[in-house]
């Protein structure tokens, strides 16, 4: 029994160089990509910065029409699609607001860090009291 505890106590040499040669091999990694790959998320910052650019200047070059195909064919976000549908859009979301009213109690529970969850919560969360009260009330 004491054979077994033992061996998780002792540190052999080969252990260590193993370890040393990990850690050496870790710093090397890291001094490699500062010299070669240091400059890409500068690089990758500076061309998403231009995305709202271009698709504004391919909106105006191909129309409104052939823009739309686009935006929905690669999925774009909401920000890129015409203003038609912007208008569309905001309408629905009008429709879709309800009254939270059975949160009105609720809590969130208390965290060592702050941080009370990542997934933000939904539009009708911030929907304006008065639209809500407008819309259950006109029955």
């Amino acid at each position: 029994m004491s054979d077994g505890l033992m061996m998780h106590g002792v540190i052999t040499t080969d252990q260590l160089m193993h370890h040393r040669n990990i850690a050496q091999r870790i710093v090397e990694m890291r001094n490699r990509w500062k010299e070669n790959f240091s400059w890409y998320p500068e690089a990758q910052l500076q061309q998403y910065s231009r995305f709202d650019d271009i698709y504004k200047e391919s909106r105006a070059r191909y129309g409104d029409a052939d823009f739309k195909r686009y935006v929905e064919m690669k999925r774009l976000r909401g920000i890129y699609t015409t203003d038609s549908d912007k208008a569309k859009r905001e309408a629905y979301q009008t429709l879709s607001c309800y009254p939270m009213d059975y949160m009105k109690g609720i809590r969130s529970s208390p965290t060592t860090n702050g941080v009370y969850g990542l997934i933000p919560p939904a539009y009708h969360h911030f929907c304006e009291k008065k639209k809500v009260k407008e819309r259950f009330t006109k029955t």
